[in-house]
């Protein structure tokens, strides 16, 4: 399957009732957003096919994604479960949109349907992605979890007390193997990475760093084996 490419996904949205566009900052940060809306900003290609290609190469079957955004690591995720046969859970409570800021601590779902959630039914319907989603927040989302996942995105936690609570709640729905993508690991300080560590035996990997041209914020991974 080939890679996953941004300006194609802009020249494909403009079919869509709502448009793609390059992030503002995109000479530093080469993500998507929303046409005239500053957040939510996206992961990058680089980040999309690396997510990919580690499914397919794992065979990963069973995906969670917290958060959904404007669906580009959905895709990502998404494409790699349709080629291994699995499937995907994806949670957003929309908020970042609405506020149109990065939020920090609780915030509550947006009663409405934005503009991402748009773009995720359009994602979903043009590539046929194996893919559910639940309109809720952290942590009452892991109430309603039914299953074990092999696969985990969290692109949610913004801070240490962020990062607890989501690793806690996603913890006893990990599989024997699974491998774990957290986006923004900047934000953590070493209380948070101590954590992390603790509850798992290691601290995870960090790919890349913040501001590397052509990247965007810290990208970490763990695997179990």
């Amino acid at each position: 399957m080939s890679d996953i490419n941004f300006q194609e996904l802009i020249d494909l949205s403009q079919n869509w009732s709502v448009k793609l566009d390059w992030s503002k900052a995109h000479h530093q940060i080469k993500g998507l957003r929303l046409e005239n809306k500053p957040y939510p900003v996206s992961i990058t290609e680089v980040e999309a096919n690396l997510m990919r290609r580690h499914i397919v190469e794992k065979g990963c079957k069973s995906g969670f994604e917290l958060a959904t955004g404007l669906a580009i690591s959905t895709l990502a995720i998404g494409l790699g479960m349709k080629e291994t046969g699995g499937k995907l859970l994806t949670v957003d409570n929309y908020s970042e949109e609405h506020l149109q800021v990065q939020p920090t601590g609780p915030t509550s779902v947006w009663d409405a349907y934005p503009d991402c959630h748009k773009v995720f039914q359009s994602i979903r319907t043009h590539f046929g992605l194996p893919v559910e989603q639940l309109i809720i927040s952290s942590p009452e989302v892991y109430s309603r979890l039914d299953r074990k996942f092999d696969f985990v995105f969290l692109d949610c936690p913004k801070d240490d007390n962020d990062l607890k609570r989501d690793l806690d709640g996603i913890f006893p729905f990990l599989a024997e193997k699974y491998t774990i993508f957290i986006h923004d690991s900047h934000c953590f300080t070493k209380a948070g990475e101590d954590y992390f560590a603790a509850k798992f035996g290691r601290l995870y990997d960090k790919i890349h760093r913040f501001g590397e041209v052509g990247q965007h914020f810290p990208l970490a991974v763990y695997c179990r084996e």
